[in-house]
C-alpha cells in the first residue's frame, strides 16, 4: 500500500469518527457558514454551529450551546488554531466535554492540501474519494 493510500485510509477513518460523533449529537463548532456547508457536503447531519458569524462574544456563544459533547473544527491555519485553543479553554471552564484530538488528526492528514474546513470537501474530491462521501452518507443514514 502506498503512502498516499495509507493517508487516504487514515483520512477516511477520521472522517467516519467525526460523522459518527455528529450523528450521535455532538455539537460541532466551526468558524463560519461556508465551513458548515462543507461539512454538510461531506455528509454530516448533526448539529453544527458557527462561531464567527454568530456575532456574539465567545462566552455568550458557548453559553447557549446545550450539548453533552462538543467538537471544534476550525481551520488548520494559525488563526483557526488560536480560535480552537480559546474555545477549548472556555469549554473546559464550562465543564463541557470536548474532543480536540480529531481536529488535530484531521489537520495533520490534510494540512498540506487543505488549509481550511472549506477546502476539505474539495480535497476529498481531488483525491478521488467520492466513494468516501457516499460511504459517509450511507453510514449516516444507517445510524438514523
Amino acid at each position: 500500500m502506498s503512502s498516499q493510500e495509507r493517508r487516504k485510509e487514515k483520512l477516511e477513518k477520521v472522517l467516519w469518527r467525526i460523522a459518527g460523533e455528529s450523528s450521535s449529537g455532538t455539537v460541532i463548532i466551526v468558524e463560519g457558514r461556508k465551513d458548515k456547508e462543507a461539512l454538510r457536503r461531506l455528509g454530516l447531519v448533526g448539529p453544527i454551529v458557527c462561531f464567527k458569524s454568530s456575532g456574539r462574544g465567545l462566552a455568550d456563544f458557548l453559553g447557549n450551546i446545550e450539548a453533552r459533547k462538543v467538537m471544534v473544527l476550525t481551520d488548520f491555519d494559525k488563526e483557526g488554531k488560536d480560535i480552537s485553543a480559546r474555545i477549548n479553554e472556555e469549554l473546559a471552564h464550562l465543564d463541557m466535554k470536548t474532543d480536540h484530538m480529531l481536529r488535530k488528526r484531521l489537520g495533520a492528514l490534510v494540512r498540506q492540501d487543505a488549509r481550511t474546513i472549506q477546502d476539505l470537501f474539495r480535497y476529498v474530491e481531488r483525491i478521488h474519494a467520492t466513494d468516501l462521501v457516499k460511504k459517509l452518507d450511507i453510514r449516516q443514514q444507517r445510524l438514523h
